[in-house]
């Protein structure tokens, strides 16, 4: 389809609902189309040039929100994988800060005390990966304090897998995380394939 570019409004539309469906002939139908060969118009809409790059800035959002998504389990995965109990547990000399709470429940007064033993560092000043990496923290009747980390070695496998490390069974293989770049090639594929259907007959 030669000369002038369709309005931007149809364009939009047009977009939005072949996003929706992956289906060109609804899409430009819904955008007003009154061709007798819905099939073959909205086939050639989708390959106007202008409607491509729209398709394109419309998925940039999924893209980018997927990417996002991608990447924040990777800082999770990667916080377990190098995580260290002594982020969070010392031992030897130090001053624990002890809170004296009254028959009301409410803190009275707060002391310092020499202690020598293992302790719980102040979360304050533990690194945020380290609080990723923490599973479970209780304390029983008696007062021992309990600190589970999440599977270290299960995190390092995964990570072994997705930076292509060691070699894995084929049968055995996980689905490694997508690159930013994937995702995009992935999308613009699916579009692709989509309008060969709508081509086809489809």
């Amino acid at each position: 389809m030669a000369g002038k570019p369709p309005p931007r409004e149809k364009i939009d539309t047009f977009c939005v609902a072949y996003l929706e469906t992956f289906n060109a002939s609804e899409a430009i139908k819904v955008a007003g189309s009154k061709a007798k060969n819905l099939r073959q118009a909205g086939y050639d809409f989708l390959y106007i040039p202008v409607v491509q790059q729209r398709l394109k800035e419309l998925c940039a959002p999924r893209i980018e929100e997927r990417a996002a998504k991608v990447r924040k389990v990777m800082t999770e995965i990667e916080a377990v994988a190098h995580s260290k109990i002594t982020d969070l547990v010392g031992c030897g000399e130090t001053i624990l800060h002890v809170v004296h709470f009254g028959g009301s429940g409410e803190a009275e007064r707060e002391t310092e005390r020499p202690f020598h033993g293992v302790f719980v560092k102040d979360f304050d000043g533990v690194p945020e990966g380290a609080i990723m990496a923490l599973s479970e923290i209780s304390v029983s009747d008696k007062g021992n304090i309990k600190i589970k980390l999440h599977d270290k070695m299960a995190a390092l496998e995964k990570l072994c897998k997705v930076y292509g490390l060691y070699t894995v069974d084929p049968a055995e293989q996980e689905e490694e995380l997508p690159s930013d770049d994937d995702i995009a090639a992935a999308i613009i594929t699916a579009l692709e394939e989509a309008a060969a259907k709508v081509d086809q007959g489809g």
